[in-house]
Order: structure tokens, then C-alpha cells, then sequence
């Protein structure tokens, strides 16, 4: 077949030429063999291409699928993205004097009563409020009958709005009384400046028994309790932690960081020689002392417990430090003029109590 389509016709076979090789190829065998096995291999492919191509659709027909549900859920969730976008616009109002909401403020205000579960139906209002150019001062200043005016024909949605208008002037008066604050603090200029200010402890020590047949058999415990009174610093904000050691009961180091300050297991056994070093260590707030330590001694009846006084140098603020801070100390931007005075307590004081027994302070 190539012969025949050579571009010379003086080297193209004869027509005897090629009925003799026809001829010669019907009377060889393996050529027919071959032929024959082309053709049912094509009937093979012919179904694998097939089989190929339902499942290439199919696969096809599952993309869309998958296509059409991610640009579903893309849609949901640019919905949900505008809906909290709109939420904090809308919570953001509420930090705002009323009175200096815009119209497209209360546009949005009413929109967002729309999305409310009992109130789905009002944002129909939305547009012919900022058609109306109802800012925040003239809400607040609304009845029902300019409602009416307005063109809010149905009642329920009159009371409605009046019912939500109401609470605004509720919220917006309390804003007025009690505005939000912001506080800055700033580094003090220079450490000499800070005062230190006292202030009296009453720790106490103690430990807690159950009794056994025999002292060898007597479970105790050791306890640090603190008395605050009328201190407006509390136990968590003086003490960084309590640790207890007994050497001669065999008791390792036990640390607790947060009160109640109490050992978290029993230990067996009282002997006259059962001392506990109780060492209770103060936080940076405390500028003296770092620690206070006291040897218990553990009993197994009578009083258990022995109270301790301790002084603290607290890390105090000048005078000059607490103007500054109070100047810092201000009522939001948007509601002046309001809270304006401030104060630091100067001192701390707590009831004394009686003192005894081995104390170190260091």
C-alpha cells in the first residue's frame, strides 16, 4: 500500500504485482492468524473504551456534584461571614452614646432585629427608617403614633418597636450613670519615687490528726491558713507558695502554690521529735521579707495550731504615680466628663493576732 502512493508513478507496483502479493498473503496462515486475533482484541477495546469513558462521566457527574455542594457552603459562608460582620457593627453600637447613632445606624439596628427569632418580620422597616432619616436622638424621642405616621400600619409591630426603643433608653441611661472604662497604665520615670506601704498578716499553722491505737499509728497533715481582713489584696496575690519539710518522718519537700494551703497526703507516725519547717514564700509584690519560716511542732491533741503576725513591705506607689494614674483612669471617648475621679488605696490593714513559738523572717 506505501508502493502504491509513491510519488513516481514508474516505481509504483503493477495491478499483477499486487494481486500476487493479496494472493500470497490469502494462502499464509499466520497472517490470518494475526488477523484474526486484531479483530477480537478491537472488540476488547472497543468495550474497555467504553467502560473507560462511563466511568471518566461518572467521575465527571460526581465533580459537579462535589463542585455545586463546595459553592453552596462557599455561599453559606459568606452569608454567615456578612451576618457576623453585621452582628459586630451591631454590638459595637451599644458601646456608642444613642443620641450620636446616625441613620445608617438605625438602619442597621433594625436589620438586625430582623434576625431575631420573635422579631424576623421588622426588618421590612429597615429602608423606611433611613428614608425617614430617623437618626439616634430622634428614636429615642419616637412614639407610637409617629410610628404610625411612618407608614408601620400593624400594631403588634408598633408594640414591638416601642417594646426594643424602650430598652434603648433603659440602656443608653445607664451608659450615662456608669460609662465603660479604659485604663493606660505607665512605667513610673524612676524607682525612687515608689513609697513603700505595710501591711499586717496573720498566718497559722497547724496540723491535722487522725487518731490511731498507738502513736505510731497517728496520720497527720500540716495547714497554713491566712487571714486577710479587711486587706484589699488577697492570699493569692501575696503568696507565691508554701512548702512543708519533715526530715525525721522522711517527708520530701511538698510545695503548694494555691490555697487552700494544705499537705496533699497523710503521713504516718508522731514522735516528741516530729518538727515541720513551714516556709511561706511572698510574691514580688512584697518587697520584705521573701520568706518567713516557722518550726511546727506536731501534736496529737490539744491545740494544733499556732498563729503568727507578720509585717509586709509592700511595693507601694507615690504620690506623684498615683495623680498620673488617676488622670489614666477615664471614662470612654464617646461618653466624657463622666467618672473622672479615681483612687489608690494607701494602706492596708488586717486585726492583729497573737504571736509565739520559733518564727524567721528573712
Amino acid at each position: 500500500m506505501t508502493a502504491c502512493w509513491r510519488t513516481d508513478p514508474k516505481e509504483r507496483p503493477t495491478f499483477s504485482e499486487i494481486l500476487k502479493v493479496l494472493c500470497s498473503m490469502q494462502n499464509d496462515d499466520a497472517f490470518c492468524d494475526e488477523l484474526s486475533l486484531y479483530l477480537s482484541s478491537k472488540s476488547v477495546w472497543r468495550e474497555e473504551i467504553e467502560a473507560t469513558l462511563e466511568l471518566m462521566k461518572k467521575a465527571e457527574h460526581d465533580l459537579n456534584q462535589k463542585q455545586k455542594h463546595l459553592e453552596e457552603w462557599e455561599l453559606r459562608l459568606l452569608e454567615k461571614e456578612k451576618k457576623l460582620d453585621r452582628k459586630k457593627k451591631y454590638m459595637q453600637l451599644y458601646e456608642l452614646d444613642i443620641n450620636t447613632w446616625t441613620s445608617e445606624d438605625v438602619c442597621l439596628w433594625i436589620k438586625q432585629l430582623g434576625l431575631e427569632a420573635n422579631s424576623n418580620d421588622l426588618d421590612q422597616y429597615a429602608d423606611l427608617f433611613l428614608e425617614q432619616q430617623i437618626n439616634g436622638k430622634r428614636l429615642l424621642l419616637m412614639t407610637s403614633e409617629d410610628l404610625k405616621d411612618m407608614g408601620v400600619s400593624t400594631v403588634g409591630h408598633r408594640i414591638h418597636l416601642m417594646d426594643e426603643i424602650g430598652k434603648l433608653r433603659s440602656h443608653n441611661k445607664r451608659m450615662l450613670h456608669f460609662p465603660p472604662l479604659e485604663q493606660t497604665v505607665q512605667q513610673s520615670a524612676s524607682s525612687s519615687s515608689i513609697r513603700p506601704t505595710t501591711m499586717r498578716l496573720i498566718i497559722l499553722f497547724g496540723n491535722h490528726v487522725r487518731l490511731g491505737s498507738k502513736p505510731q499509728e497517728h496520720k497527720w497533715k500540716m495547714y497554713v491558713e491566712v487571714d486577710e481582713g479587711d486587706s484589699p489584696l488577697t492570699t493569692v496575690a501575696c503568696i507565691k507558695e508554701v512548702s512543708f519539710e519533715c526530715r525525721h518522718a522522711g517527708l520530701p519537700v511538698s510545695r503548694i502554690t494555691q490555697p487552700p494551703f494544705v499537705m496533699d497526703r497523710w503521713c504516718v507516725g508522731i514522735k516528741p521529735d516530729t518538727v515541720v519547717s513551714c516556709i511561706v514564700t511572698y510574691e514580688s509584690i512584697v518587697k520584705k521579707p521573701r520568706f518567713t519560716q516557722h518550726f511546727h511542732q506536731v501534736v496529737a491533741e490539744g491545740n494544733t495550731s499556732l498563729q503568727k503576725e507578720v509585717v509586709l513591705t509592700l511595693r507601694g506607689l507615690s504620690q506623684s504615680r498615683k495623680k498620673q494614674s488617676a488622670q489614666h483612669c477615664k471614662s470612654a471617648p464617646v461618653l466624657p466628663n463622666v467618672w473622672q475621679n479615681r483612687f489608690l488605696p494607701e494602706s492596708f490593714s488586717l486585726p492583729q493576732g497573737k504571736t509565739g513559738g520559733i518564727f524567721i523572717v528573712s
